[in-house]
């Protein structure tokens, strides 16, 4: 059974480390134990080059091995794999909710919260739009109104947030 590549454990890249003092004792053996391999040496130089392309050689073979796994494949991948199957997978759909629009006072007239307003989590990684208008009627401090996710996808999806109207100003996002 070999240490790296296909194991029974699956598959296992061989680290840098390995593949430089592996090709430092093949410089070794091929040009004899006195070569000059110290730290500012032009060969170790070249040999770390060589090094880190076979790293990143090996970091490829990990995800072409992964990619053939329904469980770790992604993207196109999972897409060629699942085809085999004769299945494909579900479209993105968005990310649907409510949220809540407050102020601090009650209205003092209606305020018309229009379709397609646009509100986003905190940090502003998810923007939804609300579906529909709402009206945030008179004397009221709260309204909820039905929202969905601009983008599809896992980048739409988070939790109910609650928005605070800016002073004088019916601008939410």
């Amino acid at each position: 059974m070999t240490e790296y590549g296909v194991t029974s454990s699956g598959f296992i890249p061989k680290p840098f480390s390995v593949i430089l003092e592996e090709l430092k004792q093949l410089a070794k053996q091929e040009f004899g134990e006195d070569i000059d391999l110290s730290e500012n040496s032009r060969l170790l130089r070249f040999l770390e080059i060589v090094a880190k392309r076979e790293d990143e050689l090996w970091q490829l073979a990990e995800d072409a091995y992964y990619a053939g796994f329904i469980d770790f494949a992604t993207g196109q991948n999972l897409d060629r794999l699942v085809a085999i199957l004769g299945i494909r997978r579900k479209q993105a759909t968005k990310a649907t909710g409510t949220v809540t629009f407050s102020r601090s006072t009650p209205a003092t007239s209606n305020i018309i919260i229009p379709a397609g307003t646009r509100v986003a989590t905190n940090d502003e990684s998810v923007v939804f739009q609300t579906i529909g208008k709402v009206i945030l009627q008179q004397g009221q401090t709260s309204v909820e109104a039905p929202i969905e996710a601009i983008e599809p996808g896992s980048q739409g999806q988070c939790c109910g947030q609650h928005y605070n109207q800016a002073r004088g100003s019916n601008k939410w996002y």
